[in-house]
């Protein structure tokens, strides 16, 4: 019997692995998205408790690190989320723990900035855009 081979691009294997990572958090109890299509020509996902949100995107020119932003109101003084790493920097692995460690440092940052907190995912999913852009897994 033959079988037909599909061969993955790398941003393919990086949806895929993102994916992965995403619903090792589902499992662990919390709601897991990822963005609706794969031809933006890059992959990230969102992890939220329901209450705090942390969008997940790969460390620039990296196909297995991810680099966690958390999400507060946007706002002109405040930008819209807050880089929890470093550049360069990057988790190898997504779980319930590095989420509430992201959640802890992100919220630290953006009340040194001054921003305001989401109350919830449903406030973050008012933005007609993101509602439109992500799936939950």
């Amino acid at each position: 019997m033959i079988e037909k081979i599909f061969c993955l691009n790398n941003k393919d294997k990086k949806r895929k692995l993102l994916a992965q990572e995403l619903l090792r958090c589902k499992e662990e109890g919390l709601r897991v998205f990822i963005n609706s299509s794969s031809d933006m020509g890059f992959n990230y996902g969102l992890i939220s408790d329901g209450k705090s949100m942390i969008v997940i995107s790969y460390v620039e020119y990296s196909s297995t690190l991810f680099s966690p932003t958390f999400e507060y109101v946007p706002s002109r003084k405040c930008g819209t989320g807050c880089k929890i790493l470093d550049d360069g920097y990057g988790y190898k692995h997504l779980n319930k723990s590095i989420f509430d460690e992201c959640v802890q440092r992100g919220s630290a940052l953006a009340r040194n900035y001054g921003a305001k907190f989401y109350k919830g995912i449903n406030q973050y999913f008012t933005d007609k855009w993101l509602a439109e852009n992500y799936i939950e897994l």
